[in-house]
């Protein structure tokens, strides 16, 4: 019986995979009130990520710089920077602790998601395309501002809605683990 463990175990770090990104963006929405929408969007994420395909584990961190999140105007830009503190907290950090299938074609990312100095845990609803030698994943998260104790942009009588929609889409090479 222990031989039969072993082996189990085994094989399951054969699958085990390193990921290195390839490209992705992490993106968010929300709504001026009464005016428009704010749609800043970042290519500049990093990710130290492991799968393993046998079990559809996913673990490790993702992290996205605050100083390459731009939207089509620059000043609300400078704006988002200021309620978010980018100098004092320059990136949002997101450590995965689980993956899992939530319906036939989607799956459930749970993790804890560092922004301004708080931790709070926030899910993604996630695709995945599993190939042999890549890994790519889209999801939708949301997240409340004031639960990470920001505090909505506004100008004069013009504010912004606390709820933010945010959006993952990355591409992975699979390297096998030894």
């Amino acid at each position: 019986m222990p031989y039969f463990l072993i082996s189990l175990l085994l094989s399951s770090l054969l699958v085990a995979n390193e990921l290195k990104l390839i490209d992705g963006f992490a993106s968010a929405h929300t709504e001026v009130f009464g005016s428009s929408d704010i749609n800043p969007l970042s290519t500049h994420i990093t990710a130290n990520v492991t799968y393993d395909a046998t079990s559809k584990s996913l673990n490790g961190n993702i992290t996205v710089h605050l100083d390459k999140f731009f939207s089509d105007h620059q000043g609300r830009d400078e704006h988002m920077y200021e309620s978010m503190q980018r100098d004092l907290y320059p990136t949002i950090n997101y450590h995965i602790l689980s993956l899992k299938k939530s319906s036939h074609e989607t799956y459930m990312l749970s993790g804890e998601m560092t922004l301004h100095g708080v931790t709070k845990r926030v899910n993604f609803t996630v695709n995945l395309t599993d190939t042999n030698r890549t890994l790519s994943i889209r999801g939708r998260g949301e997240i409340i501002m004031s639960d990470f104790k920001i505090k909505p942009p506004g100008l004069l009588f013009i504010s912004v809605r606390d709820r933010v929609e945010l959006f993952i889409k990355a591409r992975f090479e699979k390297i096998k683990l030894e």
